[in-house]
């Protein structure tokens, strides 16, 4: 709490005036979305079952897996202020299609412990969830799925994990203060810096969270790109400069009449998870030995 009181004389010193009001309601909804409510889940209906894993600070990560069938698996990170409940049924379509999952709430969100900061905690819980993944029985293949703040860890863990195969990335972004300031933007000028500026105060290293390092550290491993064309948070430039910084084999599919965080929902969850499907087939698999 200090903090945000920090935060907030800091806005007031603009004055007492209405863009010193604007500044504090866009510092306050920046900073809420870094203190998520914490949720407790119903026990999951099989095949899902529950998962916990405990990090090397003690903090407790919860979290589901699905089994695999074709020894591929594929670890999902949920973007912020989510949980793993975000990408559940992308990875139910792609366990019909005999994938493994492990989705996890990232420390600080849903049922897991820790804080919200999206640190170095975060990227342990992930590398711990690749590690419960590969102990699969047969599981010998490896993937990772993020969504928005979750594509920025996911391409960072898997930049440092060769064992990760096939990475994708939905509506991800290049440098988390860029893409601030731009979901931000307003006429008035400055007035995005409240939002870097609660960002910084919750805890996240801004300026560690850029994607484009590592998107180009994946070295050949297959990337995919997922992103909206009407998305009002990330810049249109901002996924095709990390298409660019990559590697092949990569493939971009920009969403027509997508936003953020509707993709599925504007493409079809048909394709969409189609899509998905059939580039971790011939990421992982190799041609003709995806399941149907």
């Amino acid at each position: 709490m200090a903090l945000v009181l920090a935060g907030a004389a800091a806005l007031a010193a603009l004055g007492g005036t209405w863009i010193a009001y604007r500044a504090a309601g866009v510092f306050r909804a920046q900073y809420a979305d870094f203190r998520p409510p914490r949720e407790t889940f119903p026990a999951p209906a099989a095949p899902l079952a529950d998962l916990t894993l405990r990090l090397g600070s003690g903090t407790v990560v919860k979290g589901w897996t699905l089994p695999s069938a074709n020894g591929a698996a594929v670890v999902f990170v949920h973007g912020s202020p989510g949980d793993r409940r975000a990408l559940l049924e992308t990875a139910r379509a792609l366990h019909g299609a005999g994938y493994g999952a492990v989705l996890i709430d990232v420390p600080g969100h849903g049922e897991s412990a820790g804080r919200a900061t999206w640190d170095a905690e975060t990227l342990e819980a992930v590398r711990a969830a690749l590690d419960a993944a590969a102990k699969g029985p047969q599981v010998r293949r490896l993937a990772l799925v993020g969504y928005s703040m979750g594509s920025n860890i996911a391409a960072r863990v898997a930049a440092a994990e060769p064992g990760v195969g096939a990475v994708v990335l939905l509506a991800p972004f290049t440098d988390l203060a860029e893409q601030l300031r731009y979901q931000y933007r307003h006429r008035i000028p400055g007035l995005s810096e409240a939002a870097v500026l609660a960002t910084r105060i919750a805890g996240v290293p801004v300026a560690q969270m850029r994607t484009t390092e590592s998107v180009a550290a994946l070295r050949g491993r297959a990337l995919m790109i997922i992103a909206g064309d009407l998305d009002a948070a990330i810049p249109a430039a901002m996924p095709r400069a990390l298409f660019a910084a990559a590697g092949e084999p990569k493939v971009l599919w920009v969403v027509k009449g997508a936003g953020h965080a509707d993709a599925r929902r504007i493409a079809g969850p048909v394709e969409f998870d189609g899509r998905i499907r059939d580039f971790l087939d011939a990421s992982l698999l190799g041609p003709g030995r995806g399941a149907r």
